[in-house]
């Protein structure tokens, strides 16, 4: 090596030297130092709420957490670092998020978890799961506790819970990776099921750079269609004269593999492709003389094909929703899924009403209106008393007040948030009926009486 080219590689070491001393790599930080994390360029303003050392095996779940019988995840845990974050993507946001890192033995990876339902809680048993595998770990309640209506409670709740609560907890939990090794994440990816499913596939379509791999299972999308979609599978199993019993679903299932199962070759009661299966429920069709149990009635077999054909427009034949794959027999249910009959009445879905009233579990369930259909039973009680004693005029007087109060009273309960107008034209049809049929079936008599209400001349008499 010349003269020259020695100094030139000496140049070079120097200057090398003089980059790394300049932007040195920054040294991990304690667990409880991590109260002091701000928000990475970009991201959501946040703020630690908690950052604490755990130790192996120390971990309790803060609420109920999981089935009551099912064995706790939490015992065999190694320690680590729990770090509680709150974000705010938005002005009425509150986004609750966890960072767990192990304290010894990360992967140097980060797996953020997905929810089910509508949310609400972190996902702890999740957090034990991918902790124990090494992971650094992360969930969020995607910004809202409680009912389910209160995934709607504000637009802000909404978009969190749509999107914007697992991005942004992505976000910080690469932060607090960053901050508590001294490392980014070689690798970050993302492991739901079901609402963690869309979860899963509207990271992938909006947010790509946030994860290397994605694990949707089961993913619950275009929901307002699958709404539609559990209705009728739930009108279909339990609603009318179609509804089967649980005790004919293994007939159902038994007769699906015997159909299909050696179809992939092996008979070992699993459909390995169940669409290659064209099952038709209409061979268990009730012969003459069979036990009931043994089959399905005519009603029962067109349920089933409504169940694996999925939802579609009455009129035009439009699919709506996909159906139940045979070989799913076993798991079908009739219990329908909240989401598609629940019905939060509408101070959920804004801003006006205080918070209290928002949340509280009443407010999840609209129905008709009882106080606009009391009013109108009251008044056609009253008026028809009144005419069948001879006071028409007094009659008609009750019944123009009546309706005007009945007609405020409907205005001020949707006003108020209380009620849809649905509800309240439903609470009037009611009241109509109870008033007209309250006299009717109790035998109303009426009888002039002096006594009853002096000046008035007035007494109501029932036979019962």
């Amino acid at each position: 090596m010349s003269h020259h080219t020695s100094r030139r590689v000496r140049a070079l070491i120097m200057g090398a030297a003089l980059v790394v001393a300049a932007h040195p790599a920054h040294a991990a930080a304690a667990c409880e130092g991590l109260t002091a994390l701000t928000a990475s360029p970009g991201g959501a303003p946040l703020q630690v709420t908690l950052a604490k050392s755990v130790a192996a095996g120390a971990f309790t779940a803060p609420g109920p957490d999981g089935p009551p019988a099912a064995a706790s995840p939490y015992g065999s845990l190694p320690a680590f670092c729990r770090v509680a974050i709150t974000l705010r993507p938005g002005p009425k946001s509150d986004v609750k998020a966890e960072v767990w890192m192990p304290a010894s033995g990360w992967n140097g990876k980060l797996q953020v978890v997905g929810n089910g339902g509508f949310a609400g809680t972190i996902g702890y048993r999740a957090l034990a799961t991918a902790l124990a595998s090494g992971f650094a770990a992360a969930s969020t309640d995607t910004g809202h506790t409680g009912p389910a209506a209160n995934t709607f409670a504000t637009e802000d709740a909404t978009l969190d819970f749509a999107y914007r609560a697992i991005h942004e907890t992505a976000v910080a939990a690469k932060q607090a990776v960053d901050g508590f090794y001294g490392a980014a994440p070689k690798f970050s990816y993302f492991n739901g099921c079901s609402t963690g499913g869309r979860q899963a596939l509207t990271a992938a379509q909006r947010y790509p750079d946030d994860f290397a791999g994605i694990v949707g299972g089961a993913p619950a999308i275009y929901t307002t269609k699958q709404a539609f979609g559990q209705l009728w599978f739930y009108q279909a199993i339990a609603v009318s004269e179609g509804a089967i019993p649980k005790e004919k679903l293994p007939l159902i299932h038994d007769a699906v593999l015997a159909a299909c199962d050696a179809l992939d070759g092996a008979a070992d009661g699993v459909l390995e492709n169940p669409l290659a299966c064209k099952f038709d429920p209409g061979v268990l069709a009730c012969k003459p003389g069979a036990a009931p149990a043994s089959c399905l009635t005519p009603p029962q077999v067109e349920s089933v094909r409504k169940i694996y054909a999925g939802a579609s427009h009455a009129a035009t034949g439009e699919k709506i929703f996909p159906g139940l794959e045979r070989g799913s027999e076993l798991g079908w249910s009739p219990v329908p899924v909240s989401y598609a009959v629940g019905r939060p009445r509408p101070r959920v879905y804004g801003d006006e009403a205080p918070l209290s009233e928002r949340t509280d579990p009443n407010a999840a369930r609209s129905f008709f209106s009882g106080h606009a259909g009391n009013c109108l039973a009251t008044t056609i009680v009253a008026t028809t008393a009144l005419h069948r004693i001879g006071r028409p005029r007094l009659a008609w007087a009750v019944l123009a007040v009546g309706l005007a109060g009945s007609a405020l009273v409907g205005v001020s309960r949707v006003a108020a948030g209380g009620h849809f107008p649905s509800d309240v034209f439903v609470g009037y049809a009611v009241g109509a009926g109870v008033g007209i049929a309250v006299p009717a079936l109790h035998g109303l008599s009426v009888r002039a009486s002096p006594l009853a209400f002096p000046g008035a001349g007035l007494s109501l008499s029932g036979r019962f």
